[in-house]
């Protein structure tokens, strides 16, 4: 990420307790603050939904990027993952600590 501080958020329409539209399993979005990731991740989630898993998260990406303050945006649904935009360094982690 170039620009830090960042705001990050997280929107599920399978894990929370909060009410979503959507089917994703995480839309999370990086933006300028946190108020405006808030929102787009909400948005975006509700609008991720279908048997065209692929074009969902396509959908999703394209939508989040057209907003302005938006640098980037994570989105997995069942078994679809896709990245766009600017998001910091993904790292795996050996969980044995090896």
């Amino acid at each position: 990420m170039e620009h830090s501080p960042v705001g990050v958020a997280t929107s599920s329409g399978v894990f929370s307790h909060a009410l979503s539209f959507g089917e994703a399993e995480a839309v999370t979005v990086f933006a300028e603050n946190a108020g405006l990731a808030d929102a787009v991740a909400t948005a975006v989630g509700n609008l991720v939904r279908g048997e065209d898993h692929r074009g969902a998260v396509e959908g999703g990406i394209r939508r989040a990027l057209s907003i302005d303050g938006v640098s980037g945006v994570f989105i997995l649904y069942r078994g679809v993952g896709g990245i766009g935009g600017s998001v910091p360094p993904i790292i795996g982690v050996d969980p044995d600590g090896e």
